[in-house]
This record gives C-alpha cells, sequence and structure tokens, in this order.
C-alpha cells in the first residue's frame, strides 16, 4: 500500500501525469503539408517530453475559422499551426491575438514555367513578360504569401502579370503559363495547375532563396535581382498573445530542443528546406516584416 501511495504522489503530485495534454489546432486540412509537418512535430514532442497531444483541424476561411475557435473556445496555451501566409493575411484585430512562438522551418519561394515556355532563367521570364504586358498567367495558391512577392517583382521590373489564384482540385488545372509557391509543396501544385507527367512538362528557373540545393544551378536561377535572395517562407508555431510568458519561454525552449536536433535534421530538412527553431523575438520579426509587406499590398 505505501508502494501504491508513493507511485500515486510520484504521478499527480510532481505534476508530470501521462495524462497531462497539450492542445493543438491545425488551420489547414488533415493530409496537407502543415498538418503533417505538425504531426511530426508534435510526435517527437510527445516522446520528448511525455505530453498527450490533442490535435485537432479546423480548416476554412483562410485559416480564420481554426484561429477563431482556438482564441475564444480552447486553453491560452493552445499551439496554432497555420499557414503562413494565413496568418499573415489576418485582419488586424486577430493578427493582434495571435503571437509567434517559434519559427519551425525556412523554405524558398520557387517559380516554374511550362517545358516548352520561352525562358530558361529568371533573367528570360522578366524580359518575356515585360514583353507580353498582362499576357503571362502568373498562379498563385497562397495569395498571402505570394502575392506582396509577384507585386514587388511587378513593381521593380516594369512589369504586369495576369495574376490567377488556385485552389482546389481542378481550379486553375491546365490553364497557366508560371506557378510559385514554396519549394517542398510546389510540385503536387504543379500536378494540378500543369496537368499529370509533370517531369517532362515543367521546369524551375528561379529560386527566392540562397539555400543550396543539390543538383540546381542557383548561381543561373537567381538572376540579377538581389531582392530575390530575401523572400522565404518563415514556416512556424504560434500562441494566444494572451500566454503568460513563463509559459511561452518553456514551449519556445522545449521546440528549440526538438527543431535544433539531429531528429529534426534527419526528420524534417527536404532539398533546400530546413528546421530552424530559434528565439520568440527572432521569429516576430520574420512576422512583422511580413506583416508590413501584406498591409502595402492591401493599401495600395
Amino acid at each position: 500500500m505505501k508502494k501504491l501511495l508513493a507511485a500515486l504522489f510520484m504521478v499527480f503530485g510532481t505534476g508530470l501525469s501521462a495524462q497531462t495534454q497539450q492542445n493543438v489546432m491545425i488551420t489547414m486540412p488533415p493530409g496537407s503539408g502543415i498538418d503533417t509537418q505538425a504531426r511530426l512535430i508534435m510526435k517527437r514532442y510527445t516522446e520528448v517530453f511525455g505530453t498527450n497531444a490533442l490535435i485537432t483541424n479546423r480548416p476554412g476561411a483562410e485559416g480564420v475559422i481554426g484561429l477563431t475557435q482556438a482564441l475564444s473556445e480552447m486553453p491560452p496555451d493552445t499551439l496554432l499551426f497555420p499557414s503562413t501566409g494565413h496568418v499573415v493575411g489576418l485582419g488586424a484585430d486577430l493578427h493582434s491575438r495571435v503571437e509567434p512562438l517559434i519559427e519551425m522551418l525556412r523554405q524558398p519561394f520557387v517559380i516554374i514555367v511550362r517545358k516548352n515556355f520561352p525562358a530558361n532563367n529568371f533573367d528570360e521570364f522578366i524580359s518575356y513578360a515585360r514583353a507580353n504586358p498582362g499576357k503571362v498567367s502568373m498562379g498563385m495558391g497562397a495569395k498571402a504569401m505570394s502575392l506582396p512577392i509577384v507585386l514587388e517583382w511587378e513593381r521593380r521590373n516594369n512589369i504586369k502579370f495576369n495574376h490567377v489564384f488556385y485552389g482546389g482540385a481542378t481550379q486553375g488545372r491546365g490553364d497557366l503559363d508560371v506557378a510559385t509557391g514554396a519549394l517542398d509543396v510546389m510540385m503536387n501544385v504543379a500536378a494540378l495547375t500543369f496537368g499529370t507527367g509533370i517531369e517532362d512538362r515543367v521546369k524551375i528557373i528561379a529560386i527566392t532563396s540562397t539555400v543550396a540545393i543539390p543538383g540546381v544551378d542557383q548561381k543561373l536561377l537567381l538572376g540579377n535581382d538581389p531582392r530575390l535572395g530575401s523572400w522565404y517562407v518563415h514556416q512556424g508555431i504560434y500562441v494566444n498573445s494572451s500566454l503568460n510568458s513563463d509559459t511561452k519561454r518553456r514551449l519556445n525552449a522545449q521546440f528549440n530542443q526538438i527543431l535544433q536536433s539531429q531528429w529534426a535534421r534527419e526528420s524534417l530538412a527536404r532539398p533546400g528546406v530546413r528546421p530552424t527553431g530559434g528565439s520568440q523575438e527572432d521569429f516576430a520579426r520574420a512576422n512583422k516584416d511580413a506583416w508590413s509587406r501584406w498591409q502595402r499590398v492591401e493599401t495600395k
């Protein structure tokens, strides 16, 4: 009996019970890139810290449905895994109530074109678009992430694209000249926008990053626009802004332990994509920069 009581005290008295639960909200559907990343990371979190993760998917309305539910109905320490674009594109009220916790992954944008498109690098692409204003169909899946970048390219190079925002299984399929998005999801996007058999039908002409990618000539693809090298997708974990500072510091430290480990390098890294981690302040600065770009787009 004494041993049983001692065991119960160890479980309940320390607050480290196997029943400890971490609520997680993913604002994208099951099977999406964000969902896969979140589940991998939370599985590792459970293994390392012995905390059960209760994961809820609530997609819809550009992420607003899931974020609103998390802010209004779930505990303040709920971890939020939204699409970066969904967070950046939120209205000011929701944006002020969602706080960056830690950057998970950093990855470049790429531009892919049809195989027979008359350009083989970024410079040739810009020259063709300038000579054909409004006739090059630029496809974008994540408006909040892609549009500020594309508008910057237009402004700097005095060109105009025909913007096409695709979504769903068939919208935009087969009717685009160009598509842009995060590197690790673009081949899936290409299958929707350009049809099947994409290996022989598309080519990468630009990468908005200086991250080395095996088999890709970065110098050729980057062209001569130095601004291209500064555009990244910063994918991360967010929390309710009302969460107390001690809890935010603890969570940041725990996820740093995961994201800066050998496990992360083996499980999360992909060509051109790397796990990051870092301080909450660093991620907040990256978000502030993205938010300011979005604001400029919205007020143009």
